[in-house]
């Protein structure tokens, strides 16, 4: 992660990878810049060229490489999830909503048969998609992905990680105080272990570049805590803290 964005004229871009605590997030973005000056993806094509460089943020399911739409610098965030727990939350938040894409197919099917149904297709949103996200390209490509992470992207967070990624975020992007709370959450749905042990290998296999991508952003994510001196370590303390008043 780069951490070195610059409010002045840079296009600032939250590819929202699905169920990773993004709707949160883009919530808080909506708090720290003029509504204006917000489109969200992919509203692109609606847009005439001057109303596109008058854009300081752009959020959405996005991928990277959307930035080609603009001619001014740019930097990406994102957030990336456990892949056995976005997959999980997947399918129950699918299940409970009717106005999703994905209900129809999937309230009339098991989380052991959706999973053996999506996972024969390498193109679905259950293979490799976060990887999917970060590299741009339609087959997932870890190392670009890991290329774009150190020369694109001013933080990638962990929903795991969720204050940790946010106190970064508001760090490098100047971010004014700010309150949040979980939202869009699939609530009261089963864990890892109610899973069938078989269904979770699969998961685990299908997405091996994506665990691969998680635990190397993980370690990046630990190694800029780390890095922040005395004064932003007692900053982040204190940003716990008010969290948990």
């Amino acid at each position: 992660m780069k951490g070195n964005y610059s409010n002045s004229g840079e296009l600032l871009i939250f590819s929202h990878i699905p169920k990773t605590a993004g709707t949160t997030i883009r919530r808080i973005i909506d708090n720290q810049y003029d509504k204006t000056r917000i489109i969200r993806f992919p509203q692109l094509d609606m847009l005439s060229a001057e109303q596109l460089n008058q854009t300081e943020v752009l959020y959405g399911h996005c991928r990277f490489g959307v930035h080609r739409h603009f001619d001014q610098s740019f930097s990406y965030i994102t957030m990336l999830r456990d892949p056995v727990e976005r997959i999980i939350s997947t399918y129950y938040f699918a299940l409970r909503s009717p106005k999703n894409r994905m209900h129809e197919k999937v309230k009339n099917m098991s989380f052991p048969d959706f999973i053996f149904d999506e996972t024969r297709d390498g193109r679905s949103p259950l293979v490799n998609h976060q990887t999917r996200f970060l590299s741009g390209e339609k087959i997932p490509d870890l190392e670009k992905a890991k290329e774009n992470m150190h020369e694109h992207y001013t933080v990638v967070g962990l929903t795991e990680m969720f204050d940790e990624s946010i106190f970064l975020m508001k760090k490098y992007l100047d971010w004014n105080e700010i309150d949040y709370s979980s939202s869009n959450v699939t609530n009261n749905r089963p864990k890892q272990n109610d899973m069938p042990k078989e269904v979770i290998e699969l998961i685990r296999e299908k997405n091996d570049l994506d665990y691969r991508l998680y635990e190397y952003a993980k370690q990046l994510l630990l190694d800029n805590m780390k890095a922040l001196d005395s004064a932003s370590k007692r900053e982040f303390r204190t940003f716990i803290n008010n969290r948990s008043i």
